[in-house]
């Protein structure tokens, strides 16, 4: 426990105290935890088999809100390696959309077969992501507002987003990611305990560029009655049968936000349930925002296929009522 604590303190130090430029943020899922690609390229290839993934996100519908679709697929290859694919996209309010592509690349230490109390993984993801900007002619900017004395006037905007009409740019893409397993062996029930840090637009740290502003981002899970088995050999080549349980911490920071998940999940086959919540951890600590959303997760499992079902309760100002909530599907 004390390494662990140590890279935790070292993990979320370096978090807190770095910045990223203001450009637009990338999908949120709430689903995180079965998202692995999406969460870290070191989990390219840990399943201990092929592993193909569909999930869908539905963000503030009744607001024309934001929209986000991602499909996945990864393998191990040989003891030590693991490699992977993912295809998104993402629409934010229709005026401004992002699809991505990208490849991954994993290696582990020592090999999933030797495996015993200790394991280390290195990933790296690398792509193209086109960003484009809409015509927002339905949005109104803050230069376009003013007074006559009397009534709030709508000015014309001399905003670049206002005038143009469209805007493309298709650009190189990249990330890294590290992760860190603990086996406690002297537990009779193997708890693991997972460490994890990932860097997304990691070329933006190198080259300064303000196309993608980079994701930095931190995870954390505890696993209760984890079977000795299935971590030697990675796991997902296997059913896991005994019910069990996970707690999880995901930290997120980029343009100028914070995002900090967490997640008590239950299992016990064929069924998975579990909640937790979601806060934007820098509106919270400025006391600008001291609620976000309650999350709610539901699946089912029938043998190596699982379907679950995600719902994000706004407790903000936005309000359930103004925002129907979020609902999120995936197909694993």
């Amino acid at each position: 426990m004390k390494n662990i604590n140590t890279i935790l303190f070292l993990l979320t130090s370096f978090l807190a105290t770095a910045q990223a430029p203001q450009t637009f943020q990338d999908p949120q899922w709430t689903m995180i935890n079965l998202n692995q690609l999406g969460k870290n390229p070191a989990f390219a290839g840990e399943s201990g088999g092929p592993r193909i993934q569909l999930i869908n996100r539905w963000q503030w519908f009744n607001l024309r809100g934001i929209n986000s679709r991602s499909v996945s697929i990864d393998a191990p290859i040989g003891g030590r390696n693991g490699i992977g694919a993912q295809f998104y996209y993402d629409s934010q309010m229709e005026d401004f959309t992002q699809t991505a592509a990208y490849g991954f690349y994993s290696i582990q230490f020592p090999e999933n077969s030797k495996i015993k109390k200790f394991a280390f993984q290195l990933g790296l993801k690398a792509g193209v992501k086109n960003s484009r900007y809409g015509t927002f002619s339905q949005s109104v900017f803050a230069d376009q507002l003013g007074t006559n004395g009397i009534d709030i006037t709508i000015n014309n905007s001399s905003d670049p987003l206002k005038s143009n009409n469209s805007y493309s740019n298709t650009d190189f893409d990249s990330g890294a990611g590290l992760v860190f397993k603990f086996l406690q062996e002297e537990n009779k029930d193997y708890p693991l305990t997972v460490v994890g840090l990932s860097v997304d637009h990691f070329q933006e740290l190198v080259f300064n560029k303000p196309q993608f502003s980079p994701r930095l981002g931190f995870q954390f899970s505890r696993h209760k009655d984890y079977d000795k088995i299935l971590f030697n050999r990675s796991r997902g080549d296997q059913l896991d049968l005994s019910p069990t349980q996970e707690t999880t911490i995901n930290y997120w920071q980029q343009f100028g936000s914070s995002q900090l998940q967490i997640m008590k999940e239950f299992h016990s086959y064929p069924l998975h349930w579990g909640y937790g919540i979601r806060h934007d951890l820098t509106k919270f600590l400025k006391k600008k925002q001291i609620r976000e959303s309650i999350l709610l997760t539901f699946g089912a499992q029938r043998k190596k296929l699982v379907l679950n079902y995600a719902f994000d309760l706004t407790i903000s100002s936005l309000s359930l009522k103004n925002t129907w909530g979020s609902h999120e599907v995936s197909l694993l």
